[in-house]
């Protein structure tokens, strides 16, 4: 999950202090639109994505265990 803040030019991505699914390493995610490569702690289960969505929706602070990091996208 990403949240983009166009008004600050910063885009982030959602993460988990702890990792829930059963794998480690960088992760390759293939859609039609390209590739995108993720670590096991930034995957999220489908609760979580809901309560961040609810959050949003509502105006709300998202959920403590939500954690954001900055994406940099210059090469």
């Amino acid at each position: 999950m990403e949240f983009r803040d166009a008004k600050k030019n910063i885009q982030e991505r959602a993460y988990l202090l702890q990792s829930r699914v059963p794998f480690s390493g960088e992760q390759t995610l293939v859609f039609g639109g390209g590739k995108i490569k993720m670590e096991p702690n930034e995957i999220l289960f489908i609760a979580e994505v809901i309560e961040v969505f609810k959050s949003f929706f509502h105006n709300k602070p998202f959920p403590e265990n939500i954690h954001w990091k900055k994406l940099d996208f210059k090469s």
